[in-house]
């Protein structure tokens, strides 16, 4: 009672055959949707082979999966719009793997990307018009005399997937140009009002680079 007959030696019963191998890529099936994944390890126990992978939207692991819900993977299946999505991009975009966790990214207007962190980045620096001189901007951006001029900076942002699952994009830019609380527009507006204090204060452009 209870024992596990694959376990008996001499009985009738052939050898349990898992059915995927370490570095298969593969697809698991998480709240009625397949995501791309690979399998990083497999144990077998007694009601059958339990396998931990890696999924490649966001390179988080699971555990404990059982056979059940994965399957090979499908990239005839893959619907590019799906993909973007995925990605945390808009509606409009699409995404086809290429293997090697890169990407074939289209934008709305057919610029390629190659990574979504690259994709991301560009959406995020879309309304952001580029510094070219310090004429550019209403106030224009300063150039000078501060002390994060030129200084790299770190962004966090993260990208819902799902309902349940999202997927965390950090960029790397570079401060630019600033704006100074004592600066006004045209109008003689405030060049930046803060959303905390609700007075004028000092603004950031930084420039992410695509990778």
């Amino acid at each position: 009672i209870g024992c596990d007959p694959f376990q008996h030696k001499g009985g009738h019963l052939l050898p349990r055959q898992a059915a995927f191998e370490k570095g298969d890529k593969v697809e698991v099936l998480f709240e009625n949707q397949w995501y791309e994944a690979k399998i990083v390890r497999r144990k077998e126990h007694s009601e059958g082979f339990r396998y931990t992978v890696s999924y490649t939207v966001d390179k988080t692991k699971q555990t404990g999966i059982p056979e059940e819900i994965i399957r090979e993977f499908r990239s005839e299946d893959r619907d590019p719009r799906e993909l973007a999505m995925q990605l945390g991009l808009g509606e409009d975009w699409e995404a086809v793997p290429t293997g090697n966790n890169r990407w074939k990214i289209t934008a709305p207007n057919g610029k390629i990307f190659t990574s979504k962190k690259a994709a991301l980045a560009a959406i995020s620096s879309s309304s952001q018009e580029p510094l070219s001189n310090k004429d550019d901007g209403d106030p224009p951006w300063r150039t000078t005399d501060h002390e994060y001029l030129g200084r790299l900076v770190k962004w966090t942002q993260e990208h819902a997937v799902t309902a349940r699952r999202k997927i965390t994009v950090e960029q790397i830019g570079r401060v630019a140009g600033w704006i100074s609380e004592s600066d006004v527009d045209k109008a003689g507006e405030p060049g930046f009002i803060s959303e905390k204090t609700g007075q004028p204060a000092k603004l950031f452009h930084v420039v992410f680079e695509d990778e």
